[in-house]
C-alpha cells in the first residue's frame, strides 16, 4: 500500500494527526497556547513527511518546537502511531530490545568473517584470513612413496598433511580469541556460529564457557553469504531464541509473585513496588496500552478508576502507562523487558505487566 501514489503512510499521518488533535481536545481541552503549538509541529511534520525519501523501514519522529530528532531503523516496529505530549520512547525500548546486538561470525578453514546485526540490520566488521606461505615449509614430495604400487606408512604427503592440520587448528584458535575479544567489547546478547561444520567445531573447542553459552545453536549459513542473506537466516532463530528468553523470565517472575516471593504481577503492584526501589527487571507486553491512576500526595499506584485516593482521600491523576513506565525504570534503575508475540499475550492475564524483585 506504500507503493502507490501518494503512499499510504501519508494519508494515514494527515488523519491520524487530525483524529489525534480532535481527542484531545476533548478529553482535556487542551489551552489554546498547546493547541497552537501542536497545529503548528503538524503541519511542520506533514509538509517534512510529504516530502521524504525513506532510509529505512520504519521512520520515527520527536517534534518540539525547539527540538527535532529522527530515526529510521531497518526493523519495523508494527503499528503507525502518534503521541502529544511527554516523550513516549516505548518504541523504542521495544526496537532496543527485540533487535540487540548480535554477533555473527562464519568460518572454514581459511577464512573467518565477523559480522554484527542491530536494529534490522547486518554490517561487516572484520574479515580475517589463514595466510599460508608454503614456500618457506620444508620441501615435501607431495607424491606418494610406493613399493609395487602400495603407499608406504609415513610419506611426504602426510607430513605435509599433518603441518597443514596444525595450521588450520593455530588459524581456528585465533578466530575464538578474536571472538572472545569481540564479545566482550560488544556485549552481545547472542552469538551465530556458521560456516564449515568442522570449522565451527574447531572455533567452538577454544571459545571459554561463558562466551560458548551465548551461542545459539542452529544456525547455518554459507561463509560466502551476503549480509541480507546472513540476516534472513538469523531472524528466525533469534526471534524463537528471544520468545523463549522471555517465556523463562515471565514464568520465573509468575511463580515467584504467586508463591509470595520476589516477583510482582498487575500495573499498580508492579509500579508501586518499581517507586520502592525493590524491582529490578520490568516485564511489559507490547504494545504498551492503558492508563494507571496516581495520587501525588501519597504517591502510590491504583488500578481501578477512582477520583479520590482510598488512603488520604486526595484528588487521582490518571497516567498514560507509555509515559509512566519509562520514567520510573530510569529513575529506580530498572531494566524494562518489553515482550511479544506468546509472552506478550500471556502476560496480558495479568494487566499487562509484571517484575522481579530484589528484595
Amino acid at each position: 500500500e506504500n507503493q502507490t501514489s501518494p503512499p499510504s503512510y501519508r494519508i494515514w499521518l494527515k488523519s491520524a494527526l487530525a483524529d489525534l488533535e480532535e481527542k484531545l481536545s476533548q478529553d482535556n481541552g487542551l489551552p489554546r497556547e498547546k493547541r497552537l503549538a501542536l497545529r503548528e509541529l503538524k503541519e511542520t511534520v506533514v509538509e517534512y513527511v510529504n516530502n521524504y525519501i525513506p532510509q529505512g523501514r520504519t521512520l520515527i519522529i520527536f517534534a518540539a518546537p525547539d527540538f527535532w530528532r529522527e530515526f529510521a531503523p531497518m526493523a519495523r516496529i508494527g503499528k503507525n502511531y502518534v503521541h502529544f505530549g511527554k516523550p513516549d520512547v516505548v518504541p523504542f525500548l521495544w526496537l532496543l530490545d527485540e533487535y540487540s546486538p548480535v554477533g555473527i561470525v562464519l568460518v572454514d578453514n581459511f577464512q573467518a568473517r565477523f559480522l554484527s546485526a542491530h536494529l534490522g540490520k547486518a554490517s561487516i566488521y572484520e574479515e580475517t584470513q589463514l595466510e599460508l606461505d608454503i614456500k618457506s615449509w620444508p620441501r615435501y614430495d607431495l607424491r606418494a612413496s610406493t613399493l609395487r604400487g602400495l603407499p608406504l606408512k609415513g610419506s611426504n604427503v602426510d607430513a605435509f598433511a599433518d603441518r597443514l592440520a596444525e595450521k588450520i587448528g593455530s588459524f581456528w584458535r585465533e578466530v575464538a580469541e578474536k571472538i572472545e575479544d569481540w564479545v566482550e567489547e560488544e556485549k552481545f546478547s547472542y552469538l551465530l556460529l556458521g560456516g564449515e561444520d568442522k570449522a565451527v567445531s574447531g572455533v567452538k573447542e577454544n571459545l571459554s564457557p561463558r562466551t560458548a553459552s551465548r551461542i545459539v545453536e542452529g544456525f547455518i549459513a554459507p561463509i560466502n553469504a551476503s549480509e541480507h542473506e546472513i540476516l534472513m537466516r538469523a531472524k528466525p532463530l533469534l526471534t524463537q531464541v528471544e520468545r523463549e528468553r522471555e517465556e523463562r523470565l515471565l514464568q520465573q517472575a509468575i511463580e515467584s509473585a504467586l508463591s509470595g516471593g520476589l516477583g510482582a504481577l498487575g500495573p499498580a503492584d508492579v509500579l508501586n513496588t518499581l517507586k520502592e526501589g525493590r524491582a529490578y527487571t520490568l516485564l511489559v507486553s507490547w504494545p504498551v496500552r492503558g492508563e494507571v491512576y496516581w495520587c501525588p500526595q501519597c504517591d502510590f499506584f491504583f488500578t481501578q478508576e477512582t477520583e479520590t485516593c482510598s488512603l488520604c482521600r486526595g484528588p487521582i491523576k490518571k497516567l498514560s502507562l507509555r509515559e509512566v513506565i519509562p520514567r520510573l525504570a530510569f529513575e529506580h534503575k530498572a531494566k524494562v523487558e518489553i515482550m511479544a508475540g506468546g509472552p506478550g499475550k500471556r502476560l496480558l492475564e495479568y494487566g499487562g505487566m509484571a517484575a522481579l524483585l530484589r528484595y
